[in-house]
């Protein structure tokens, strides 16, 4: 019995290390930037995979499909498209079930269809979408599926040339989601997005002027990005609706004068970002993203604010 139970484990040992051997040896493609090893897979496992088009021209879909073919689809966690000057999207990407995040860097789109779209069937554990230097007309239909992923909740696209959003996205995107709209085109802040079921919108480093009332009343957000805008004043708001709001950040606008609701109440709940604004350079308190910043700030508008009280008398 012994020694039948000794061949056994040494025969399981050997075909372990088979195995692994077999899973080791599989080769690699230079798209592959961290390599996994499946067993009994017939095609190398990769979870982080990046198509460059500055190393093979892989603008069109057949050419990235051809290049995600040579993975196994059940290994691939988060996929970058980088340097494409043309962009197709292929319907491909539906077979990544495992993708969790996916990012475009410096890319131009030309299709991102309804075929190749993120959905909750094909991509039930994706959670972000990242668009760095993104160029397109407006959000693709491949992130606009009825059936989106409920658990990506992170949007994020920077440096764009995004003016506008589809009026269709409060009812297509989860509640709870965070977008970040930056360095783009924006000159108001889009209707649809006032009374969107967001946790955090940045706007930052935009063109807008004027921000609505309905932005900082709705009950969902708790995060406003407005920095880098060429915002002079804010809308006055009833105190009693200002009830969800922690972070709000305006540094680098062109504000002055604070509103009559940013009281001790509100401070005492909501972080405010001011630095490199002409509120804080009047005070001379200009230290950009310091807590001390926020509080000399804070105590000297008081301190003039109970100046102008006093002479009016």
């Amino acid at each position: 019995m012994t020694k039948a139970l000794y061949v056994l484990l040494t025969v399981w040992g050997l075909i372990v290390a088979c195995v692994q051997l077999y899973a080791e040896v599989s080769p690699n493609s230079v798209d592959c930037i961290v390599a996994v090893r499946p067993w009994f897979r017939s095609k190398p496992g990769c979870a982080l995979i990046e198509i460059s088009g500055m190393r093979a021209s892989a603008d069109t879909a057949n050419a990235i499909t051809q290049r995600l073919a040579a993975f196994d689809e059940d290994a691939v966690s988060y996929l970058i498209l980088s340097h494409h000057a043309a962009l197709y999207v292929p319907p491909k990407i539906q077979k990544l079930r495992y993708l969790v995040g996916l990012k475009m860097d410096n890319v131009t789109l030309i299709e991102w269809n309804e075929d190749a779209a993120l959905t909750q069937t094909h991509h039930p554990r994706a959670r972000f979408v990242f668009l760095v230097r993104f160029n397109a007309t407006s959000i693709p239909a491949g992130l606009l599926s009825s059936d989106f992923p409920e658990l990506l909740l992170d949007v994020e696209i920077c440096v764009s040339t995004l003016s506008d959003v589809p009026s269709n996205l409060p009812s297509v995107w989860s509640p709870g989601a965070w977008l970040l709209l930056e360095h783009s085109n924006f000159t108001t802040v889009p209707d649809v997005l006032v009374d969107m079921k967001l946790t955090f919108l940045s706007l930052s480093f935009n063109e807008i002027t004027t921000v609505p009332a309905g932005l900082f009343t709705n009950p969902w957000m708790t995060m406003i990005g407005l920095s880098g805008n060429p915002i002079s004043q804010l809308p006055e708001i009833p105190v009693e609706n200002l009830t969800s709001l922690v972070l709000l950040s305006l540094d680098s606008t062109n504000l002055l004068v604070l509103p009559s609701w940013m009281d001790d109440a509100f401070f005492a709940r909501t972080v405010l970002y001011l630095g490199n604004s002409p509120h804080c350079k009047v005070f001379g308190c200009n230290r950009q993203y310091l807590d001390s910043e926020q509080d000399d700030c804070r105590r000297l508008h008081q301190i003039d604010e109970n100046r102008e009280s006093s002479s009016t008398r």
